[in-house]
């Protein structure tokens, strides 16, 4: 019998999460354990002591992840939110299955705990960490930099990162400072990039899942600041690890950003949007030339912008002994 089964959902995010457990806390505990995707066939062959189930709160991904249950004996739900989960009677019986629910944030917390009535565990929230840069990335970086200043953005490509808003933003700040560029961490997905009409001095960077950590150390120590333009987030990882590496951060204000970053643009509108029946997406819009104008100040002025959250997880072996 294996000690932990580690299932994650499809997000970036939380792919890097069950790979950090495994490697830097369960396998140096000597605990054996397995990471499999939610997209995965069962093992029924494998039986599990401990499982956690790196996952949104919302029923499609309860669902999925209900499917390992068979296997696993003592069942933990790590959950982030990004609004309000849409939950059904399926959700609620495969609720009654599990041991401990563990949320990301202070925010999906009190959203868990305020809307459902359901008791959550302890809050983890997600750690940021450092590697060596990779010489080749950062030197190339360097070369492209040049004496300018570079702002990094780096996200999945989904409506909800906002990049609709970045676009917008950086034709905002090369009216402002032509000297500022732009590099533009992403991928292929929901939104057609050249149709947004980026300034020229942004640099589309389409390979975000094939980066190691060392090529995205490479970018964070490259950069001057590191931006989230996102409507909503459950998190906000690359903020905290920017944070990590000294790093200056702008972000929207609002929750779970606000948990730690300080430096933050006003919101002047939240609605909701229907994420797929799943979930009522918390957003939050913010005008653009504000952003552009923080931004500015804050490539150009020192003052310290958060602090960045570290060595978080090892609460979780807590949970098994």
């Amino acid at each position: 019998m294996f000690d932990i089964l580690v299932v994650v959902s499809k997000a970036y995010s939380h792919k890097k999460i069950g790979k950090r457990l495994v490697e830097n806390y369960f396998t140096p505990s000597g605990l054996t354990s397995m990471v499999l995707k939610i997209t995965d066939d069962v093992p029924y062959d494998f039986k599990f002591r401990n499982g956690v189930f790196v996952i949104t709160f919302d029923k499609y991904s309860l669902t999925q992840v209900a499917k390992f249950f068979p296997i696993v004996k003592h069942k933990i739900l790590y959950v982030t939110l990004e609004g309000i989960p849409v939950l059904d009677k399926t959700s609620f019986k495969v609720l009654e299955n599990v041991d401990l629910i563990v949320a990301n944030s202070d925010y999906t917390r009190d959203v868990i705990e305020n809307f459902f009535d359901i008791d959550v565990h302890d809050v983890i929230k997600h750690e940021a960490w450092v590697v060596k840069p990779d010489v080749n990335t950062l030197n190339m970086l360097y070369r492209w930099k040049g004496d300018r200043k570079m702002v990094l953005w780096i996200s999945t490509n989904q409506h909800r990162k906002g990049l609709d808003k970045l676009a917008k933003i950086t034709r905002l700040v090369a009216e402002y400072d032509n000297t500022i560029v732009f590099r533009v961490v992403t991928g292929l997905g929901e939104v057609n990039l050249k149709a947004l009409g980026f300034s020229g001095n942004t640099y589309l960077d389409i390979r975000i899942e094939s980066l190691s950590e060392e090529e995205l150390a490479a970018y964070y120590v490259a950069s001057d600041v590191v931006i989230s333009t996102s409507y909503c987030e459950g998190f906000g990882m690359t903020i905290n690890e920017a944070l990590a590496y000294g790093k200056k951060v702008l972000t929207p204000r609002y929750r779970p950003f606000t948990e730690y970053v300080t430096n933050t643009v006003p919101i002047k509108q939240v609605y909701y949007v229907n994420y797929m029946g799943y979930m009522l997406m918390e957003y939050h819009d913010y005008s653009t030339r504000e952003f552009a104008e923080k931004l500015i100040e804050t490539i150009y002025k020192d003052f310290k912008c958060g602090e960045a959250i570290r060595d978080t997880y090892g609460r979780f072996l807590k949970l098994f002994i």
